[in-house]
């Protein structure tokens, strides 16, 4: 098929009245917080860095890295586009810059792991207790660790009383 009959057997879209093609039809999400590497563009638009020189930064790491990109990188709600943590850090290296940390909350009850190691023959054996207990090995293990602290707490003032 030659690609003139192949133009020819694809159907042509029509287009929609009414509305812009190049705007989306659904919401853009708001994200609550710029992040890091976007701020650290910001900064330098406002100390008035030419991008031609954040541009010759990065291609010494990232050598396909332009202007096009740069420009969306700073656009990622639009363009979901970002740059790479070596990336921020080349930029902050180069032009002396505190890069922000990510501020995070902790997430969990109980962020402390321990963690141990079984033989097969142990591992199916607390397997089947589980099952038969209904815990997870975390309630287990944990139920297991609580008591223990608590029958040394009595020893202790037991021995503190005498």
């Amino acid at each position: 098929m030659t690609k003139e009959k192949a133009v020819q057997a694809v159907p042509a879209a029509e287009p929609q009245r009414g509305k812009i093609a190049s705007k989306p039809s659904f919401p853009m999400p708001i994200l609550p917080d710029t992040p890091a590497d976007v701020k650290m563009l910001q900064e330098f638009q406002q100390r008035s860095i030419p991008n031609i020189d954040i541009v010759g930064t990065m291609r010494t790491a990232f050598p396909g890295f332009d202007n096009p990109l740069l420009s969306k990188c700073r656009n990622p709600r639009h363009y979901g586009i970002g740059l790479r943590k070596e990336a921020v850090k080349l930029l902050a290296d180069h032009f002396k810059l505190e890069v922000p940390e990510a501020k995070r909350q902790p997430r969990r009850r109980k962020p402390k792991r321990i963690t141990c190691r079984l033989t097969e023959a142990m591992y199916e054996a607390l397997q089947r207790r589980l099952a038969q207990t209904g815990q997870t090995a975390q309630e287990y293990i944990e139920a297991m660790i609580v008591a223990d602290l608590n029958e040394h707490l009595k020893e202790r003032a037991h021995e503190q009383n005498l």
